[in-house]
């Protein structure tokens, strides 16, 4: 029997006065359950995704998921709100306040804008 560890590796999208690009990597936490793991894991996108403007995430600059206007509807659908402006622009602001942690989560996966990955690890592996 092999002894499995997962591992919250985190990652962030940045500049660096050159270009837009994935930045860091770095060990999160690490959990001897994959329930614990994922449990962090949606704690960590949810939050990360509230916090920077949808302008500045990967999503926005290099796509990767559903397009806007897919994620524009499917905002809308779920709080009344618009992540695009009147000219199909993204907003320079955050996600709405009023849309759920579960639909929030959701939009991390429509748009592939994750911050972290949870990753399986085995003494196998090593």
């Amino acid at each position: 029997m092999s002894d499995k560890v997962w591992v919250i590796r985190g990652y962030h999208f940045g500049y660096n006065d050159e270009c837009y690009g994935k930045c860091g990597n770095y060990k999160v936490a690490s959990f001897t359950t994959k329930e614990e793991a994922e449990k962090l894991y949606k704690k960590l996108e949810i939050k990360a995704a509230r916090q920077f403007p949808l302008k500045d995430m990967e999503f926005a600059m290099y796509g990767g998921g559903e397009s806007f206007e897919a994620l524009d509807a499917f905002v809308y659908e779920k709080c009344g709100q618009r992540i695009l402006d009147q000219y199909g622009e993204l907003i320079d602001d955050v996600l709405p306040h009023q849309l759920s942690d579960d639909d929030t989560f959701e939009f991390i996966n429509k748009a592939g804008a994750h911050a972290y990955q949870v990753v399986e690890f085995s003494d196998e592996d090593a």
